[in-house]
């Protein structure tokens, strides 16, 4: 493809299901009441991907991260990145109000589980982790409280 060739943007239906997460959410560490910087969701391309930027407050790495859904079987991935340099590619899902997001990795895997409130304003995480392939324990809690939203 031509380097001036533009893709034409055309919304992907299989991320629609991701709207609920489009805006701007503080967030906070919950155990110690931190606040944990700002996270901004917002459409990508058209709605063909959902783009994630995180600004948290130091030493909190930034990290930005794209979700994309595959048309034919609906299942979703996010592909990662922070300053760091650390880049990771996590499978995500949103059934039922249930937002889960997880990777397998050997020596350090990772999985959250976070549950949107009625209203849809508030998200209740756990981030769990697994070093050895089989205990997984707790790492902490977040909540995501909306302050924005956007279409």
């Amino acid at each position: 493809m031509p380097e001036d060739s533009a893709v034409n943007q055309v919304a992907n239906s299989a991320v629609e299901h991701l709207r609920p997460f489009i805006g701007t959410w503080a967030v906070s560490i919950a155990e110690k009441g931190i606040a944990a910087g700002t996270i901004t969701f917002e459409w990508l391309e058209g709605q063909a991907f959902v783009l994630q930027r995180s600004a948290p407050p130091d030493p909190m790495p930034g990290n930005v991260a794209v979700i994309g859904c595959d048309d034919s079987t609906g299942q979703c991935s996010m592909q990662y990145f922070d300053e760091r340099g650390v880049a990771r590619i996590y499978q995500w899902s949103l059934n039922d109000g249930v937002w889960m997001q997880w990777r397998e990795a050997s020596g350090f895997s990772q999985r959250f589980t976070g549950t949107f409130s009625a209203d849809g304003d508030t998200i209740h995480g756990t981030w769990e982790l697994c070093r050895d392939g089989t205990t997984w324990e707790k790492d902490f809690d977040l909540i995501y409280r909306r302050v924005a939203a956007n279409s």
